[in-house]
């Protein structure tokens, strides 16, 4: 959108853009409008770290998610262990699926470390439920090097800002979802935050990283974290709520303006380099055409049933927004929800 209207507007813009090494960093970069010169676009190999990292995995063939974490716990204790907990500084991050399992994880390694008469490892616990006070005093502590191990939730990994560990364990990359009522994957994004919290420029000369997954899992992990990933658009499927969204900015009136809208997508971008991926028979713009209108179409009538557009004339190709639509837009509502 942003790109659309500096062309409208004929003014330059200019777009800093950070992620995960790409395997189709280029389109990424055509799409942003990055200029075809040296140095506008780096990307650079998963292998290529501030502090080398030794990717260990461990898995498990037990048929149950919560049998495969009881038995990883002793494997948990040895690779935090195997770390060297210096007073400076900390030693252990272990991600886990749930606080539950991060209140059985830490009592676990403090019963070990009792009985292997090792001392105290120092186990602090970080997850979503601990109030603001409690979570800053949680990463001081670990920061200031009081804590050798420090057991955070998934829901976590993104909220850790600057805080590294000589050894990061992944304890199981699965996590119940209540409302599907099973058991899911970790999304890849998430492994690799987890992944990136492991070595501490300055300190640490090499990191080591333990992901403990189903023997399924393990090749999948192992591709994506040390290939780079290639990205694809996923807004054939949320096309809705942007649509709602422009119509009520304005910014779309017609459904030739979202098709137009949508030639300034990453979606048409990986149309063009992975059409069978999207569905789309063929490149040509016949092709193209077609499946954008019949995208468009379909996405309009849905948001006309369900409230938020309506048509603007007779031969219903002029879009304007309703009340409804622009109280779903403003609060960032979904289309469904307001059905």
């Amino acid at each position: 959108r942003v790109r659309l209207m500096a062309a409208q507007l004929a003014r330059e813009i200019r777009i800093v853009a950070l992620s995960a090494p790409l395997a189709n960093a280029r389109d990424v970069a055509l799409w942003l409008g990055v200029p075809v010169q040296p140095h506008a676009l780096m990307n650079f190999a998963p292998a290529v770290r501030a502090v080398p990292l030794e990717l260990r995995f461990d898995t498990g063939t037990a048929p149950h998610a919560a049998d495969r974490l009881a038995a990883w716990l002793p494997a948990v204790h040895r690779a935090v262990t195997e770390c060297p907990v210096d007073a400076s500084c900390p030693s252990a991050l272990v991600f886990v699926p749930s606080r539950r399992q991060a209140r059985l994880v830490a009592a676990d390694l403090e019963e070990r470390a009792a009985a292997s008469d090792a001392g105290t490892l120092g186990v602090g616990v970080l997850h979503e439920a601990l109030s603001a006070d409690d979570r800053s005093a949680m990463l001081e502590l670990f920061a200031a090097g009081r804590l050798g191990v420090l057991v955070a939730t998934r829901a976590c990994c993104w909220a850790l800002d600057g805080v590294r560990a000589r050894c990061v364990v992944v304890l199981g990359t699965e996590r119940y979802c209540v409302r599907e009522q099973r058991y899911v994957d970790y999304s890849v994004p998430d492994v690799l935050q987890m992944l990136g919290r492991a070595g501490r420029p300055l300190v640490d000369s090499a990191a080591q990283a333990l992901i403990m997954c189903p023997v399924s899992k393990r090749a999948i992990y192992r591709r994506f974290a040390l290939e780079p990933l290639p990205v694809e658009s996923r807004m054939d499927a949320q096309l809705h709520d942007v649509m709602n969204a422009e119509v009520a900015a304005r910014a779309v009136g017609s459904k030739q303006d979202a098709v137009d809208y949508l030639t300034w997508t990453l979606l048409y971008r990986r149309l063009l380099a992975n059409p069978h991926y999207y569905g789309v028979a063929g490149t040509d713009p016949r092709h193209l055409s077609e499946f954008l209108s019949e995208l468009v179409e379909r996405t309009a009538a849905d948001l006309v049933a369900a409230r938020c557009v309506e048509y603007a004339d007779e031969d219903e190709l002029s879009l304007a927004p309703t009340n409804l639509g622009m109280i779903s837009a403003y609060y960032a509502v979904r289309h469904v929800t307001v059905e």
